[in-house]
């Protein structure tokens, strides 16, 4: 069963009784599928000195030493150390 509203504000309780769960189980997996992405740039090097996980990596790095506009994405510390 899924939600029927098609504005946020004609959401009920009974809608949202229904996308609480569903996205409470989606949440508990988010950290494997946020893995499972990082997995898919391991290796990929496209004749470049470092794959793509490396070069985002890098890249994430040289925006928080720059204090760059903050980013949606996890801090990498977190990724990196939890």
């Amino acid at each position: 069963m899924n939600a029927t509203f098609t504005k946020m504000s004609k959401s009920t309780a009974e809608d949202w009784a229904i996308i609480v769960p569903e996205q409470m189980k989606f949440f508990k997996k988010l950290p494997d599928r946020i893995l499972s992405h990082m997995e898919l740039l391991t290796g990929d090097y496209g004749g470049f000195a470092v794959d793509r996980l490396q070069h985002s990596l890098q890249r994430r790095l040289q925006r928080e030493h720059d204090k760059a506009r903050p980013s949606p994405l996890v801090p990498l510390r977190t990724l990196l150390y939890g």
